[in-house]
């Protein structure tokens, strides 16, 4: 290997986000397609880092199921740290008490990795603050402060006492249909917000939504998240997020958009009504094949006693076709909100990717 490409080789092992299209066309012509490879490989590892956290070591980024008072384990900036709530590939997390807010937080620390990563400027963690600092809403959880101290990045947000849908899932079996759709309408909202302010989420899951101990859904999370790109007029790198979310068109390279995020909601939906996956694989390879070849389990096959409205709103936002799903997050909303209101409503799935409206049949 050439040494001037070693740093970009070292760059897959320890995570260093690197515009791997750039880096290409910076190389001299003979290692273009070499540098192509490491890109690749970068991807698979973001993707394999994703699914090979062990269980027990879960980052859980922003719930507590407790409150007492604890001795402090130490400080951190301004932060008292009170209790270690959980950790992963890329840092920990700890309920700890703000001295200037006089509240209790949610702190997250990048872990430090020889100085890299540990830039402000450039770090996960402050790319998801600065994200999520941008939104105000119910359902996206909120975010204090994002700094730099002791060489490690921190981001500080509410804390949450609850607990991921999956954990509900898992503890409590499948949702019913009504019970999904409410937790979906939340989402919607949520993600509506996101998109609003010019940010994709790229990796709604069950693992990454948040029911409070008051009901209230959260969705967490911004890690993968980044700036719509009109067109793709960047050609930023898309293949982001859980790959059993991720909509088949990314697969094969076609920029996120609003549509991918509606799929992932959709395929949320799906999990939580039967506890599996439209499509299912083990491998990221067999996934994307499964994608190009297969037919995907339809819901009603999955459970067979959900209502048929729900079905044919589940069916719309996960559609193969990108032109075939809901347009936004309000128009899947909407249906949604209709599919509790009336099982009669029937939501025709459009041809072209125009808007359509729940219709009622006739009599």
């Amino acid at each position: 290997m050439r040494e001037a490409l070693l740093p970009l080789a070292e760059s897959v092992a320890d995570g260093t986000a690197v515009d791997w299209d750039e880096a290409a066309r910076q190389a001299p012509p003979e290692d273009q397609g070499f540098v192509r490879q490491l890109g690749v490989l970068a991807k698979l590892t973001e993707i394999h880092r994703t699914l090979s956290d062990a269980p027990g070591e879960a980052v859980l980024p922003f719930v507590a199921r407790r409150s007492q008072a604890a001795p402090a384990i130490g400080t951190w900036a301004h932060l008292t740290l009170l209790e270690r709530l959980g950790g992963g590939t890329y840092g920990e997390v700890y309920r700890a008490w703000d001295r200037q807010l006089e509240r209790e937080v949610a702190l997250k620390l990048l872990r430090g990795v020889h100085g890299v990563g540990d830039d402000p400027e450039t770090s996960r963690i402050t790319r998801e603050g600065r994200l999520l600092a941008r939104v105000r809403h119910p359902s996206v959880i909120t975010v204090h402060g994002v700094d730099v101290h002791d060489g490690r990045v921190g981001l500080w947000m509410e804390l949450l006492r609850g607990q991921t849908l999956e954990q509900v899932l898992n503890t409590r079996g499948a949702f019913g249909a009504r019970e999904a759709a409410l937790v979906g309408i939340d989402l919607c909202r949520a993600l509506a917000a996101l998109h609003a302010a010019g940010l994709l989420h790229r990796d709604v899951k069950a693992d990454n939504v948040i029911r409070e101990d008051g009901g209230r859904i959260v969705l967490m999370d911004l890690g993968t998240g980044r700036e719509i790109d009109p067109g793709a007029r960047r050609g930023l790198p898309d293949f982001a997020g859980t790959p059993l979310y991720i909509a088949p068109e990314v697969f094969d390279g076609v920029p996120a958009s609003e549509a991918t995020d509606v799929y992932s909601l959709g395929v949320l939906l799906y999990h939580l009504v039967t506890g599996s996956f439209p499509v299912w694989a083990k491998t990221v390879e067999e996934l994307k094949g499964k994608h190009r070849t297969s037919v995907p389990i339809r819901l009603r096959d999955a459970r067979a006693d959900v209502p048929t409205v729900f079905v044919a709103v589940v069916d719309r936002a996960i559609a193969k076709n990108p032109a075939d799903r809901y347009l936004t997050a309000g128009a899947l909303e909407a249906d949604l909100l209709k599919s509790i209101d009336d099982d009669t409503l029937r939501v025709t799935v459009p041809q072209q990717g125009d808007t359509v409206a729940p219709e009622r049949p006739s009599s």
